[in-house]
């Protein structure tokens, strides 16, 4: 231990007191004023947007190039 010690925050909402980024009663993230912005929000907008798994292009490889398959496949699993 370091021997600091936490900033308390208060839910605008609940009046909670708690410590961290997170709301202990509800688990909603405390935003910092950084993430305020709509720069933050743009970032977050274009990661989602683009952030795709590899799965989904093996899918619509297979889905286009054998269509029943997928539907044979997903039946018998």
């Amino acid at each position: 231990m370091t021997g600091e010690k936490e900033t308390l925050h208060q839910c605008k909402n609940c009046k909670n007191e708690f410590a961290g980024k997170f709301r202990n009663l509800y688990g909603e993230k405390n935003l910092d004023e950084g993430e305020k912005s709509i720069g933050f929000f743009l970032s977050q907008f274009v990661f989602a947007l683009f952030n795709f798994d590899n799965k989904l292009f093996q899918t619509l490889k297979l889905l286009f190039s054998q269509p029943g398959r997928l539907t044979h496949e997903y039946i018998h699993w």
